[in-house]
């Protein structure tokens, strides 16, 4: 339909809406997630320094305290660098892996949340659909990288190593990807809000930590 009728609680007709007003509805909600995803006030624009620095520092501010508590996790493990020091170019693999798979869940389900196709009564359902997807892409991820570090190395142990991680990291993202936002929900927060710079902390701290953890335990053979 290209129109329809808006009636008072008596039914008595005092408008319509058109397919217009639907577009510009659908295109400013989508606008403002997608705004929030990342941090940035849907009413910045390219016009005020000021203002564009005033929307943004302030979520730089939030994620550089997430980043430094990751880098803390890190500093515990220094001897370990210190004595492998080829472990610090696999960080970075670590925390994509897992940041990632766990934005492409958080994607999927704040945009669930705002259709209304997931709700707090059906959370079991998606938790177990997100985690069978991510032991799936975790693995595969897991087996590629675990190859290259293999044979880019030569050491088989580290190999594995990486590939343990990386399933793990990934398999935390997707956990993640579904809870944060299903939580922020439940507490009648926006999940599209800060969803992204929670999901960040905890890929990143457990991430790390169990990469340099098995690290340390087997570090003998590495």
């Amino acid at each position: 339909l290209s129109a329809l009728p808006v009636v008072d609680p008596e039914g008595r007709v005092i408008g319509t809406l058109t397919a217009d007003d639907l577009l510009q509805v659908l295109e400013s909600e989508v606008t403002e997630d997608m705004f929030l995803l990342a941090g940035v006030d849907e009413e910045e624009d390219l016009e005020s320094v000021r203002q564009s620095v005033r929307y943004r520092l302030p979520w730089l501010y939030a994620n550089l305290l997430t980043v430094l508590l990751a880098a803390w996790v890190v500093s515990i493990f220094d001897d370990t660098l210190a004595r492998v020091a080829i472990l610090a170019a696999f960080l970075p693999v670590v925390a994509a892996q897992g940041g990632n798979a766990g934005l492409q869940t958080v994607t999927v389900v704040v945009r669930s949340i705002a259709l209304g196709r997931i709700a707090a009564r059906n959370i079991m359902h998606v938790v177990r659909h997100e985690l069978a997807t991510g032991v799936i892409t975790g693995l595969a991820s897991a087996l590629a990288v675990g190859i290259v570090a293999w044979v880019w190395l030569d050491n088989a142990v580290l190999g594995g190593l990486v590939a343990v991680a990386v399933a793990s990291d990934v398999l935390i993202g997707v956990a993640a990807g579904v809870l944060i936002p299903m939580l922020l929900h439940t507490m009648k927060q926006d999940p599209a809000l800060s969803a992204s710079i929670w999901l960040t902390t905890v890929t990143d701290v457990f991430g790390f930590f169990i990469y340099l953890g098995l690290a340390t335990l087997l570090i003998e053979w590495l």
